[in-house]
């Protein structure tokens, strides 16, 4: 045991050696996978390698800079060289032409066209329970059993916390908020949860649900047109349209103008410097044009907690902030749509996209609950009672406006996010609701709008506890953005969008659920 530890031990060296110097010998670069560095993309970089140069998530690759030719004495010959290793990636991602990998521990210098190298035999790497990036342990066990088995075994990161029990005064409405009963949710598989539950026509910008006479209606739109699909074990296509003007749609919201009534579809466009919404009717499975060229940012709401979205409010523009301070009420008279005064207070960085109203507190008023620039608040009347850190949200709904008004010409481009909008639920059946929603981490150096900036998605659970808000989490996480959310029965819904690529083609949208059981 002694002799194979002392054995074990002088191969760790000269393996620590070989690394640490860089010798490449020209006899072995045939089994090695070689390739280049595409270019860094925020923390992460792009490698010109995929599934198909059999690649593998995990997998380690050394950043190479060719040294000193070694050249032998008698022959002349060049039989490697002294090369440097700048850096060590380990692949995250794997994509088609290419995959995402993270630097390991230091990586100095690594740029795009760097050669980089598959290490057939590594120390061990772990990485902290975080997002940040992974260290390598110094143990000497762990080297050498790694040695041993010339294979790297990662130790994937896992996520602080989770949700705790919870105790708050009960809703306004809990009749009509999902309940699953009788005790805390068990969640399934860490990787086997997801069901798909159909593929949608389109790679979705935006969804919204609506229960409907014992249906769940979906509706979706691409940024062109809008779909309507009947939700079951599958999904069923039922009608489709469009505004039959050039804007980009950025938004579909349910609406329920009167009870028992014909639903409605609020469509929120943008063509680049006019706000021009639209309203669909839903009836015999087939949408029919209401009525178009809105000047408002549409988003519909349930303030009386009956499960029914019977509030229409109408947002104006705002040249600097795209979401201004005036909001109406609309009503809709034959075909056409009056704004009236709204009857309750909103505070003035409220956004009717990404929002809901609903009773968290207990208190009986319902607090006003939005997402604006990655934040959530939650306010009562004027006063905010709860700004979270800055993941929350994350999507591909994004609208590109000009902030200068005085000069178009020389535009001064802002962006605006039109964000999935929160759902209330009692998840763990004690009578107290929660609020579930989209969040995120970002490449903060990419561009809005572009799906590669979402690094990974899940959805965060907020609840209020003896006067504070604690958070928590539901299911996996995916490295794509979601566009939409609801929650039926004892199974959470929601649309995970994988964006075209930079150059066009590719991408789809799925209809993934997960159960929740008791």
């Amino acid at each position: 045991m002694i002799m194979r530890r002392i054995a074990g031990f002088v191969l760790l060296l000269l393996a620590a050696l070989i690394i640490s110097t860089g010798v490449s010998v020209a006899g072995d670069s045939g089994k090695d996978l070689s390739g280049y560095v595409i270019m860094p993309v925020g923390g992460e970089f792009l490698i010109d390698l995929d599934a198909t140069n059999g690649v593998a998530v995990g997998d380690l690759f050394n950043v190479v800079q060719p040294g000193e030719k070694i050249i032998h004495p008698v022959t002349n010959e060049v039989i490697g060289t002294l090369d440097e290793t700048k850096g060590v990636l380990k692949v995250t991602r794997i994509k088609s032409g290419y995959s995402y990998a993270v630097p390991v521990g230091e990586a100095h210098g690594v740029v795009r066209g760097d050669a980089i190298r598959r290490a057939d035999s590594q120390p061990v790497l772990a990485e902290k329970p975080t997002a940040a990036a992974p260290v390598v342990e110094s143990d000497l066990e762990a080297r050498l059993r790694a040695l041993e088995e010339r294979q790297a075994r990662i130790v994937p990161p896992g996520r602080e916390g989770g949700p705790a029990p919870v105790e708050s005064s009960a809703p306004y409405r809990l009749d009509t908020v999902p309940s699953l009963g009788g005790g805390p949710v068990k969640y399934g598989a860490v990787f086997g949860g997801f069901k798909n539950v159909g593929n949608l026509s389109h790679v979705a910008s935006m969804a919204d649900f609506l229960k409907l006479e014992g249906r769940l209606l979906m509706a979706s739109t691409d940024g062109k047109e809008v779909q309507v699909y009947a939700v079951g074990e599958d999904l069923t296509l039922l009608a489709q349209g469009d505004t039959g003007y050039v804007a980009d749609i950025h938004t579909v919201q349910w609406w329920m103008p009167s009870a028992g009534g014909v639903p409605h579809l609020a469509i929120t466009t943008w063509n680049g410097s006019e706000m021009e919404s639209a309203l669909f009717s839903f009836s015999g499975d087939k949408l029919t044009m209401v009525n178009e060229h809105i000047r408002y940012i549409l988003g519909a709401f349930d303030r009386d907690g009956d499960g029914s979205p019977e509030s229409l409010l109408g947002q104006s523009f705002d040249q600097d902030t795209f979401f201004g301070t005036q909001v109406s009420l609309l009503s809709l008279e034959g075909t056409s749509l009056q704004a009236t005064n709204l009857d309750f207070e909103l505070p003035s960085r409220f956004t009717v996209q990404g929002s809901l109203l609903v009773d968290i507190t207990g208190d009986g008023r319902a607090e006003t609950v939005f997402i604006r620039d990655n934040l959530l608040y939650i306010y009562s009347g004027q006063n905010r009672l709860y700004k979270s850190p800055k993941v929350i949200g994350g999507t591909l709904s994004v609208a590109t406006f000009n902030t200068n008004a005085v000069n178009p010409r020389e535009p001064m481009n802002a962006y605006a996010s039109f964000e999935v909008r929160p759902v209330a639920a009692d998840l763990d059946g004690d009578g107290r609701v929660e609020l579930v929603m989209v969040a995120s981490d970002r490449n903060p150096l990419s561009a809005p709008g572009i799906g590669t900036g979402v690094q990974r998605s899940w959805l965060a659970v907020f609840k209020y506890r003896e006067g504070m808000f604690v958070k928590g989490a539901l299911g996996d996480e995916l490295d794509i953005p979601l566009q939409g959310l609801t929650m039926e029965k004892d199974r959470v819904l929601f649309v995970a969008s994988e964006p075209e690529s930079f150059i066009g083609g590719g991408g789809a949208s799925h209809l993934l659920s997960f159960s929740l059981a008791k």
